[in-house]
């Protein structure tokens, strides 16, 4: 039995953000920018086994309406982009490669100001990438899957904060690997296991912020009954780099690595009510996402909706 199904699907988008500043020591200012994306994804199913996808994306960036402040217009920022993605399918097993170029066009916080001592760069270039991945579906019995996937990017452009705002500085590689199971073994559980492994280095061989190398996710959903389900959550985050903001930007201070444990117990009758009652941060840890910024201890939450 051979297939040769195609399927072809066009997108395009058209959206206008607006970036306000109100007050403090700079003036109020309103900067309007349209940004226009069309996509075009094709798959064709070459065999029974295999598929092949081909999708290309052209994005613009232009200024609709300059600040009060503006003394230069912001250049149009293009982005085009392209992707090609082979899938194996055999029985249990499931394998893909891909091969992408890909654009991150800079967000609104990253080129205009909230306040006074953070300078604007309405100037910032897209981020550009290639990105190499492959992964690996197995079905380990009817109520289990697993899941492994390695990913390779080859940044440019990459987008940072410093002391003078948000700049492009030189490029980075990003490269990994992650693991999840997923399993119903027991009935009365959905239990999740997942292990990612990043590492994030600019061209000086230099950590950059917020990448830690490590994440563990263990996680329970508990069905007591038909009305009543529990969840167990324990994440631990391993150490990483972050900068001191506002007062120094320019240099990376490491945090410590952390283990949080959460609990929820929620009920829901039919669609009409339901109620969830929780613990964040049961064992109280002493963790700092951010440095200089203490998280939340140890907190209860109560969540109560009735639809009439």
């Amino acid at each position: 039995k051979h297939t040769t199904d195609s399927k072809t699907s066009f997108v395009f988008l058209s959206e206008q953000n607006e970036h306000i500043r109100l007050g403090g020591a700079m003036p109020t200012a309103t900067t309007k920018l349209d940004t226009y994306k069309s996509s075009l994804l094709h798959a064709h199913q070459l065999t029974d086994s295999f598929e092949l996808e081909v999708g290309t994306s052209y994005t613009l960036m232009k200024e609709n309406e300059a600040s009060q402040e503006s003394t230069e217009a912001m250049d149009d920022k293009e982005a085009l982009d392209a992707q090609v993605k082979l899938t194996a399918k055999e029985d249990k097993n499931t394998l893909f490669v891909s091969v992408a170029r890909k654009s991150r066009m800079p967000a609104m916080s990253e080129m205009f100001t909230f306040f006074s001592f953070a300078p604007a760069n309405k100037n910032v270039k897209p981020e550009r990438s290639w990105q190499y991945a492959t992964g690996y579906n197995y079905a380990l019995g009817e109520k289990s899957k697993m899941n492994v996937e390695l990913y390779y990017y080859d940044v440019n452009d990459v987008i940072i904060e410093t002391n003078n705002g948000f700049v492009n500085k030189g490029s980075a590689e990003h490269y990994g690997a992650e693991c999840r199971i997923d399993t119903k073994a027991l009935d009365k559980n959905s239990i999740r296991i997942s292990y990612a492994y990043a590492n994030v280095q600019d061209d000086k061989n230099k950590d950059l912020a917020f990448t830690p190398h490590h994440k563990i996710i263990l996680q329970d959903t508990i069905e007591i009954s038909n009305t009543i389900n529990a969840f167990l959550s324990y994440v631990y985050t391993s150490s990483q780099y972050t900068n001191n903001f506002p007062s120094d930007l320019d240099t990376l201070y490491k945090i410590q690595g952390y283990h949080l444990f959460d609990a929820q117990v929620s009920y829901k009758m039919k669609d009409e009510f339901s109620a969830r009652v929780g613990i964040k941060n049961i064992s109280d840890e002493n963790y700092q996402w951010q440095y200089g910024f203490p998280a939340q201890g140890r907190s209860f939450y109560l969540s109560i909706e009735w639809k009439i």
